[in-house]
């Protein structure tokens, strides 16, 4: 078993199933009480483009047989 096949079985074996990545994000409530809502911006900049809204890119699974598919199906 290579290392990257060592690592997607541990994932496995470990994983806890959740709707979502943003059910594991807990947000601190801080009131903006001397701000408008028209002077907060949440847009974020990658590779010198600007997005309205900020987003992550999740991990991605390659690099064996095996894992190649997984991803398939």
């Amino acid at each position: 078993m290579n290392r990257k096949d060592e690592h997607v079985s541990l994932a496995k074996a470990f994983h806890k199933p959740h709707a979502n990545d943003f059910d594991e994000v807990r947000l601190v409530h801080q009131s903006f009480t001397s701000n408008r809502f028209s002077d907060v911006s949440i847009a974020t900049e990658l590779f010198q483009r600007e997005f309205s809204c900020p987003f992550f890119i999740n991990a991605m699974t390659g690099g064996s047989e095996w894992t190649k598919k997984l991803i398939k199906n």
